[in-house]
């Protein structure tokens, strides 16, 4: 209702003003006017009479009749007075109106300016929070993979230790006794090492660390390391384990076999870990094809002690298992499922579970691989059929060690001696240096952690050197890290391999081989 009536009390309001307008003005036009008749009439008696008195004016008044013309000359005075002064009134009631908006206006608009400017301010401050709390994040990002690294090559050193040597005890004469021992050893040593890299893989995959190589590879290659792999523990459980490829199955696919075959064996692991009698298949099959992609399916199926319907949900999650009863009689650490889980989900599929308490589980998953050209014989396959260094191929072969932890001397020392080479031992980068520059080496075995001068820094001052015999000299990284950027960055200052501790013998022994004769690219 006051919105309504607004307009109308508005409206009046000018009415108003403007009668009273019509008055003042009125009147003094009329007082105005009356000068000009008083004033004509006083002239006119004058003339005719010449005297000025009120009989005369009288008189005078009766025989003019122009006189009566100026007499009505107040009224229209005052009549144009007051249309003078409602328009006057009218302009200043407007000017009025227009300075009071301006004036609210203005108030709006420094209000408006209050609020803007408070919004900035505080924008700014979020803005300010946000860099810094991302800045932050990045430093314990940095934190973090630091600690992964550091963390990594201080378990992994003395792990690499304990599985070289036990390898190399493995090879000399024991007794059944010694030797079943020395077994049960690397049997534990191998397993802590498979709970190591799985608190790793799953730090690397909480931070989008993890990344998936395209690189070319044959399926059969993989399901046939899987079969390897795990045919000897499933015959020790006396369980029936299988791996079916079939042989329409495409040859030639470009991903990652290295994770794919982790899922796998994380899979096929689990399956012939939980299952005590009957059997464990491993299955893929190819359930599309096209020119650029082929979609496969893979199944792991045993008929083991299976899952409970309720844990289903959770089975997946971080450091789970069903209850500490398995934990207890089957061992492991829950994070394998996790990490399988989050290495599907990155090929772009989906882990799915069908089990019954009792009878079995299937764990199946769906992806999709790029077709590419038929894969050419790998440097791995290549090396594998390496035969042995000739007799006069250790004699001329000269290797240098740089190596700062005893144990690690006498592992790569052990692996070195198997191959016919004779050594010398550098303890940090400086020595390396002073034996360099008193001999040529066919090959470095560079350790990346050392103190005085580490391996990355040292490398860099050889591929700086003035003497091109010591510049091209080849060089083989150590590390037990297995950061990506950490690998990227030994490539990056200039070595030509890289071997991951604990040293595999026959992955250490291959690159060897293959550097002293020269089947690996030059730098300098």
């Amino acid at each position: 209702m006051a919105s309504n009536s607004e307009p109308t009390i508005s409206a009046v309001r000018p009415l108003v003003m403007n009668f009273n307008a019509a008055i003042r003005y009125g009147l003094l036009g009329a007082i105005f006017g009356l000068l000009f008749p008083v004033l004509g009439t006083f002239i006119v008696c004058w003339q005719q009479f010449g005297a000025i008195d009120f009989a005369h004016l009288v008189m005078a008044q009766r025989l003019n009749a122009l006189l009566w013309i100026i007499d009505t000359a107040p009224i229209f005075l005052g009549f144009f007075a007051y249309l003078a002064g409602a328009k006057q009134d009218y302009i200043k009631h407007i000017n009025d109106s227009l300075a009071e908006k301006v004036r609210e206006q203005t108030q709006d608009l420094r209000e408006a300016n209050g609020t803007l400017k408070r919004e900035i301010e505080a924008r700014e401050q979020r803005e300010k929070q946000l860099v810094e709390a991302y800045e932050a994040a990045e430093a314990g990002r940095r934190a973090k993979d630091q600690f992964v690294s550091s963390i990594s090559h201080e378990i992994r050193t003395p792990m690499n230790g304990v599985l070289g040597m036990t390898e190399v005890m493995l090879r000399t004469e024991l007794s059944e006794t010694q030797r079943e021992s020395l077994q049960a050893i690397e049997y534990s040593a191998r397993n802590l090492m498979v709970i190591i890299n799985d608190l790793l893989d799953l730090a690397k995959a909480n931070v989008n660390k993890l990344e998936l190589e395209q690189i070319s590879f044959d399926l059969r290659d993989v399901m046939r390391f899987v079969e390897r792999s795990l045919r000897g523990e499933a015959a020790r459980k006396r369980i029936h384990f299988e791996v079916k490829t079939p042989t329409d199955l495409p040859r030639s696919l470009r991903g990652d076999p290295v994770r794919l075959g982790q899922i796998l064996m994380n899979l096929a692991g689990n399956a012939v870990k939980f299952t005590d009698q009957g059997s464990v298949t491993v299955e893929v099959e190819a359930t599309a094809r096209g020119k650029e992609r082929h979609e496969l399916l893979f199944r792991v199926t045993d008929t083991g002690i299976g899952v409970p319907a309720d844990f289903k949900a959770t089975i997946f999650d971080d450091f789970t298992q069903a209850n500490s009863g398995i934990a207890r009689k089957y061992g492991g650490t829950g994070l394998g499922l996790s990490i399988t889980r989050k290495l599907v989900e990155m090929h772009g599929g989906k882990l799915q579970l069908d089990s019954v308490l009792g009878e079995g589980s299937c764990f199946a998953f769906r992806i999709q691989l790029d077709a590419c050209e038929p894969v050419e014989a790998t440097l791995a396959d290549v090396a594998v059929s390496l035969t042995p260094l000739s007799a006069e191929e250790q004699a001329k072969s000269r290797v240098l060690l740089v190596e700062d932890n005893q144990v690690n001397q006498k592992v790569a020392g052990a692996f070195l001696k198997r191959l016919g080479l004779q050594w010398d031992l550098a303890e940090n980068g400086l020595e390396a240096l002073a034996l360099l520059s008193v001999r040529p080496y066919d090959v470095v075995l560079m350790d990346i952690h050392m103190p005085e001068l580490d391996g990355l820094e040292t490398t860099r001052r050889i591929r700086a050197s003035r003497d091109p015999v010591i510049r091209q000299t080849k060089i083989i990284a150590m590390t037990a890290s297995v950061l990506k950027t950490e690998v990227t960055e030994c490539y990056e200052v200039g070595v030509n391999d890289y071997v991951a501790k604990p040293f595999k013998p026959a992955d250490f022994e291959r690159k060897v081989i293959a550097i002293l004769r020269g089947d690996r690219g030059e730098n300098g």
